[in-house]
């Protein structure tokens, strides 16, 4: 019997982790402001990620690209999870975590766009229905 692909088991445990971040993040946005939000989710971020560089044994890259797109990639991300704590500071988790959750839309467009990646008419069918669903989720 065939295993399922080893990516198939981080995508799992991301939407698993992804989950319960949403519903902490209403949790914690009901008290707490959304930058105090973004303080704590990097202090939390920290405590996992030293050890993790400690016990990779992963050494500083010089790669200029790569790191500029790191850096990057955490500067959208803080802005991402200012914007998302605001959100659940005002709005519904149930409303807000579907809708911001569709941020993969932004990647598949870009991907599409700059990286010449294709898509089948299956997969184009379920952008359309993801971007209904987003229209349905704001009414």
């Amino acid at each position: 019997m065939n295993s399922s692909p080893k990516w198939l088991t981080y995508a799992f445990c991301t939407l698993f982790c992804w989950g319960i971040f949403g519903f902490l993040s209403k949790l914690g946005s009901n008290k707490l402001s959304p930058v105090q939000m973004q303080i704590f989710f990097t202090v939390g971020l920290l405590i996992m990620t030293i050890p993790a560089l400690f016990r990779s044994g992963i050494s500083a890259s010089s790669d200029k690209l790569g790191l500029l797109y790191g850096t990057f990639t955490g500067l959208f991300s803080v802005i991402a999870n200012l914007a998302v704590f605001a959100a659940l500071k005002e709005g519904q988790a149930s409303v807000v975590q579907p809708a911001t959750g569709l941020y993969p839309l932004v990647t598949v467009i870009l991907a599409v766009i700059i990286l010449k990646e294709r898509m089948n008419v299956i997969q184009l069918a379920g952008v359309i229905l993801a971007l209904i669903a987003l229209w349905i989720l704001s009414l």
